[in-house]
């Protein structure tokens, strides 16, 4: 590459970054927003492995952004900054009229000054206007929206996942978008039925939406019966008595051994 083009290229690539102060406010990347909403993935192994595509095409969403979308975001702003000097409140012509007729032609030059200051200032800076009451209920609103999608996102991946990682993401509440994966993992081998038993039970969720901890006490394989009883919540309420009975008289040693541990003789 030669010398010309070498400092063209960082000339480039250091403009791309002024607007890093205005890229810092989340509100202010609409495009790094959508990207990172949609294309990258939650879980930390699925994260590195589509590292090599997600990297250049978040590079390219920061230029996007920083280049493209905020500057055409804040140019409605600069208007309204350049359109105060023609503000009915900032005319006397009622007390003043000569003087002000005097300034205009000075207003109508400082007019587009006005507008490239405030643009390339909103461009670059995170210039933030004061938020109102309402204005902050909604923007924190949106930021436990946000978080609620994203904690619902990596709980579906990992049920789709077959429970692979025993610490399940701990939700708060059922959401529709659950069932289908529930029923679907709930309807696995033994080894995707025990993890998901695992790591719901560990996590403290004996019953919510179509999850039902119980299922795992009565599953025809005693490693998933196991499982279940093992890591039962010691602080949820204890399986039906008839139930308690049954893993107490198991066929396997290992299953009848744990439920006279976790449930009492």
């Amino acid at each position: 590459m030669r010398l010309s083009q070498t400092i063209r290229l960082v000339g480039i690539l250091s403009l791309t970054l002024l607007p890093s102060c205005a890229w810092s406010n989340i509100n202010n990347r609409v495009v790094w927003n959508a990207f990172e909403s949609h294309l990258v993935p939650d879980d930390t192994g699925l994260f590195l492995a589509t590292l090599p595509v997600t990297l250049p095409l978040g590079v390219a969403s920061i230029v996007a952004d920083t280049v493209i979308a905020h500057p055409c975001r804040v140019i409605d702003d600069a208007c309204r900054d350049a359109a105060e000097i023609w503000d009915s409140d900032n005319l006397g012509f009622d007390e003043a009229y000569y003087t002000e007729m005097s300034f205009l032609p000075v207003r109508v030059l400082v007019t587009p000054l006005v507008f490239t200051g405030s643009f390339l200032g909103r461009s670059l800076f995170d210039v933030r206007a004061p938020m109102s009451e309402a204005e902050r209920r909604a923007e924190l609103e949106r930021q436990i929206e946000e978080r609620a999608q994203r904690l619902r996102r990596t709980f579906v991946a990992w049920l789709q996942e077959g429970g692979k990682d025993a610490y399940v993401v701990n939700i708060d509440e059922w959401h529709v978008s659950f069932d289908a994966p529930m029923r679907e993992a709930l309807a696995g081998d033994a080894v995707r039925r025990a993890d998901l038993h695992r790591g719901m039970l560990r996590a403290g969720h004996v019953a919510i939406g179509n999850y039902d901890g119980e299922l795992g006490l009565r599953d025809a394989d005693p490693v998933v019966r196991y499982m279940s009883v093992v890591y039962w919540p010691r602080g949820a309420e204890k399986p039906s008595a008839e139930l308690i009975r049954t893993l107490r008289n198991d066929p396997a040693e290992s299953v009848r051994l744990v439920a006279e541990g976790r449930f009492g003789r």
